[in-house]
C-alpha cells in the first residue's frame, strides 16, 4: 500500500549566515522561510537509499548549488536533487550558492541555510491478505475470490516502492500438510486448487512471503494464517 504525503522538512538557520566570495566577505540577512528543500518521502531520509529532494526557492538554479552532508552522501547531477544517508539517527544538509571567481579564481561559497533531518530505517511492511494481516477466521469462497497479497506499512513512508516476490501457500486438513509456491502476488492456479480442497476449520497459511524492499534487499514476512469457516 503507498500512501501519497509530502511534508516539508524543518529549516535550521542557526549557523552563522555569512557568504564567501575570493577576496571579499559578504554578509546574507536571511530568514527562516528564504529557502526549505520538500523531501517528497516526507519528513525523514530513509537510510540505504536514494531519498528525492526538491528545492523550493526558485531563484537558486540547480548548477548554483553546493549541498553538504554530515551522514552519507548527495548526488544532485541530472537535474535532480537525491540524499542518501549512511545510518538512522540525524542529518544535516548545508546548502551554498556557488560563487564564480574572477578572472581564473577559484569559486566561492555563500551560505544560504541547513536542512536538518531524522534518518530512519526503512520500514518492513506487513502482509495482507483478503483484508487480513492478523489471520483470522475467513469464508472460502471470498479468500479464493480476494486472496491477492498487498502490503501495508503503519509508519509515515510516502512513496516508497515494495515488490513481492512471491510466497507460499501451505494448507492442513485432516492432518495433511501440502504446499505450493506463486510467484508474484496472486494465488496460483495450483494454490487455488489446494484451497478448494481444504474443509471447515481447515488452516490456509501464507508463508514466506518474499518483498523486496525499496534499497534492493529482499526481506521475508510474517505469515498470515487463515482458518476456513
Amino acid at each position: 500500500m503507498k500512501i501519497l504525503l509530502a511534508i516539508t522538512a524543518l529549516l535550521v538557520t542557526s549557523c552563522p549566515l555569512w557568504s564567501q566570495t575570493t577576496g571579499t566577505i559578504k554578509v546574507r540577512k536571511m530568514t527562516r522561510d528564504f529557502m526549505e528543500t520538500n523531501l517528497t518521502h516526507c519528513n525523514v531520509l530513509y537510510a540505504g537509499m536514494g531519498n528525492p529532494v526538491t528545492i523550493l526557492d526558485k531563484s537558486y538554479p540547480m548548477k548554483r548549488l553546493k549541498l553538504n552532508i554530515d551522514n552519507g552522501e548527495i548526488d544532485n547531477s541530472g537535474g535532480l536533487i537525491v540524499i542518501k544517508a549512511d545510518k538512522p539517527g540525524n542529518a544535516v544538509v548545508d546548502i551554498f550558492e556557488i560563487i564564480p571567481g574572477n578572472n581564473g579564481e577559484d569559486p566561492g561559497y555563500s551560505y544560504i541555510a541547513s536542512q536538518q533531518y531524522e534518518v530512519v530505517k526503512i520500514p518492513v511492511p506487513k502482509a495482507v491478505v483478503a483484508g487480513k494481516k492478523h489471520g483470522g477466521i475467513i469464508n472460502k469462497d471470498y479468500l479464493l475470490d480476494n486472496g491477492s497479497i498487498s502490503l501495508e506499512v503503519e509508519e509515515c513512508e510516502h512513496y516508497l516502492q515494495y515488490e513481492i516476490e512471491g510466497f507460499d501457500v501451505v494448507t492442513r486438513a485432516k492432518g495433511r500438510v501440502t504446499g505450493s509456491r506463486s510467484d508474484n502476488n496472486t494465488l496460483s492456479k495450483d494454490q487455488k486448487y489446494l484451497i478448494k480442497k481444504v474443509k471447515k476449520d481447515g488452516s490456509v497459511a501464507f508463508d514466506n512471503i518474499t518483498v523486496r524492499m525499496p534499497d534492493g534487499r529482499s526481506v521475508v514476512l510474517d505469515p498470515v494464517v487463515l482458518y476456513i469457516n
